[in-house]
């Protein structure tokens, strides 16, 4: 506390601003961006909070002492633009909520249908990327590669930049609605109503013909349950004697560190890495399931460890981040199981953390970089064994999920 004080003093004398709300947050924002951001970024830390305090300044030139929070939120953002970095950003206080009902187990708090959706190029149109199992969204048949093109009879092209928040207020209201769906050249319509869903984990499938099994990992961010499912799942194939296997990390945000790296235990048999701070640096391994400091100091124990060692592919996109990354990357470098996609997003070789903010709302910043147990850096992407590009575009035309046919391909 001590050293928040000084630092908001010191910011405080170079300004016309007086103590304010946006004030406070400003200087917290910055000293924790000076003080404790620790990724590859090259941009000048130190001098932000000079570089801003101006734009602070105009923003509250007429309200002094009073100037809200809201004033400097929008600056603290283009602070975060400049030092450029996918594992830095502003979680805002509504979103810090959603994300904390997930980790603790939770599902979303109002009515969804159990969708993600990517943009069109040049159209209002949205594609499916995404459908929760055991969804209202799978419940009416709804896929992944679908192209929605209407709501309840109003095209796209009306509803503008409406559209898909205009989808989102009528399912989180409770209401029905109609769908127009495009499907490889026809167009079908779907009537669908949203639901409170729980928080979703890993599943299982087993795809036919060829008995393959197949296991679809949304997230890594529901704590204490995600590898714990995967370790079942795993031990699931295992006693169907199943193989061959497909693990799906496309779309995956990433998630907590421990459970990414049980889940990996659950298909390489020894792997970790070094998180290298500013003045430390921590080494986690997993061995059995068990996540160990390098002192052997348990981390994490999965209940029921399972281990699969038939052939394996692990689907990537470059929606595939963080936690999705590093999984990919121990499979690659161990060579237990061939990596199909596209390069994926850019974030596999950092960590990071939240930071409170006085309005409710949390900074998330790097604060550590990655290594391999070798000591080498982690790379910052992972590029594919099979380059496959994900074109969910190609697919709500054609109907074929290319990336993973070309996985179950590399399996015979």
């Amino acid at each position: 506390m001590l050293k928040r004080l000084l630092v908001t003093a010191l910011i405080a004398v170079s300004g016309t601003v007086n103590a304010s709300p946006a004030l406070d947050l400003f200087n917290q924002a910055t000293y924790y961006i000076a003080s404790r951001y620790n990724g590859f970024s090259t941009a000048p830390l130190g001098a932000l909070a000079q570089q801003f305090r101006p734009q602070l300044d105009a923003a509250c030139a007429t309200q002094t002492d009073t100037c809200p929070y809201s004033a400097a939120v929008p600056i603290v953002q283009q602070m975060l633009e400049v030092i450029s970095d996918g594992h830095s950003y502003l979680l805002l206080a509504a979103q810090r909520d959603e994300v904390q009902r997930q980790r603790n187990g939770l599902g979303p708090a109002v009515p969804r249908l159990g969708i993600a959706t990517r943009e069109v190029a040049d159209s209002a149109d949205r594609l499916i990327a995404d459908v929760w199992e055991d969804s209202p969204a799978a419940a009416a048949g709804l896929q992944r590669g679908d192209r929605l093109v209407s709501v309840n009879g109003q095209l796209s092209t009306t509803l503008g930049a409406d559209f898909q928040p205009s989808i989102a207020r009528l399912v989180s209201s409770g209401s029905s609605v109609r769908l127009g769906v495009q499907r490889a050249g026809i167009l079908l319509e779907v009537t669908v109503r949203g639901a409170v869903l729980p928080a979703r984990l890993p599943s299982f499938k087993v795809l036919s013909p060829g008995g393959i099994g197949y296991i679809r990992i949304p997230s890594f961010d529901v704590i204490g349950k995600i590898a714990a499912s995967i370790h079942d799942l795993v031990a699931r194939a295992n006693r169907m004697g199943l193989t061959r296997l497909v693990v799906d990390v496309r779309d995956n945000p990433g998630g907590v560190d421990f459970e990414v790296l049980a889940s990996a235990g659950a298909f390489v048999e020894r792997t970790g890495f070094t998180q290298e701070y500013r003045d430390s640096q921590r080494t986690q391994i997993v061995q059995n399931g068990t996540v160990l400091t390098s002192n052997g100091n348990v981390v994490y124990a999965t209940p029921k460890p399972a281990l699969y060692t038939g052939k394996l592919a692990v689907l990537v996109n470059s929606h595939s981040y963080s936690g999705a990354e590093y999984l990919a990357q121990f499979v690659q470098d161990a060579q237990v199981g061939v990596i199909v996609g596209e390069a994926t997003g850019g974030l596999g070789n950092t960590g990071s953390t939240e930071f409170n903010l006085p309005d409710g709302s949390a900074l998330v910043l790097t604060i550590f970089k990655s290594l391999r147990l070798n000591g080498s850096y982690l790379p910052t992407r992972v590029t594919p064994d099979a380059l496959v590009p994900d074109e969910l575009d190609v697919q709500s035309q054609t109907g074929r999920d290319v990336a993973l046919q070309r996985a179950l391909e590399l399996l015979r």
